[in-house]
C-alpha cells in the first residue's frame, strides 16, 4: 500500500528536496492545463518546502537529516521570540513563520540580510496560498496564478542562495 509505504520512508532533507521539486513541476503543468487552484496550490507547497529547506540548510543540515527534528526545532526556536515578534505558525505551513525564521537565522549567522524583493515576493504568495485553501471552492484568476508562478519559480531558482 502506498501509505504504508511512505510512513515507513523516513522525511530527510533530500527527499523534502526532492518533493519541493517535484510540487513545482506539477503545480506548473496543472496551470498549463488551465486548472489554477490545484495548480496555485501545489506550487504554494513548493513555495513552503524551500523556505523550510533554507531555513534547514541554513543552520548545516545533511541530506539525511530528519525534517520532523527539525521542524520541531524550527517550531522552538520560533516560540523562544517575543510573543508579539512571532510570526503565525498555520501547522507550520505559514510562509510568514519560514521567512521570518529563515531571515533571523541568516542574521543570526551574520549573513546579509534579504532583498526587499524576495521579502515582497513571500508576502505575495502569503496573500494567495496558504494550506486551508484546499477546503475552498476554486476562486483563483489567470493575475493569481501568474503572480504565483511568478514568484515561486524565483524561490526555486534562488533556492540555494537563501542558505548559503
Amino acid at each position: 500500500m502506498l501509505r504504508e509505504s511512505l510512513e515507513n520512508t523516513p522525511e530527510t532533507v533530500q527527499e523534502l528536496e526532492l518533493a519541493a521539486e517535484a510540487r513545482y513541476w506539477e503545480g506548473l503543468e496543472l496551470m498549463a492545463l488551465g486548472r489554477r487552484d490545484v495548480g496555485i496550490y501545489l506550487m504554494g507547497y513548493g513555495a513552503e518546502m524551500h523556505l523550510k529547506l533554507a531555513c534547514f540548510r541554513l543552520v548545516g543540515a545533511s541530506n539525511v537529516d530528519p525534517v520532523e527534528a527539525l521542524r520541531n526545532q524550527a517550531r522552538l526556536d520560533v516560540r523562544a521570540w517575543p510573543v508579539a515578534a512571532r510570526p503565525p505558525e498555520e501547522g507550520l505551513h505559514s510562509l510568514r513563520f519560514w521567512f521570518a525564521l529563515l531571515k533571523r537565522r541568516r542574521q543570526d549567522a551574520g549573513r546579509s540580510d534579504l532583498t526587499v524583493d524576495f521579502e515582497r515576493c513571500v508576502e505575495r504568495l502569503y496573500q494567495t496560498w496558504w494550506v486551508g485553501m484546499r477546503y475552498h471552492q476554486g476562486m483563483a484568476r489567470d493575475a493569481d496564478m501568474d503572480q504565483v508562478f511568478e514568484d515561486v519559480s524565483w524561490l526555486a531558482r534562488n533556492y540555494s542562495i537563501l542558505w548559503s
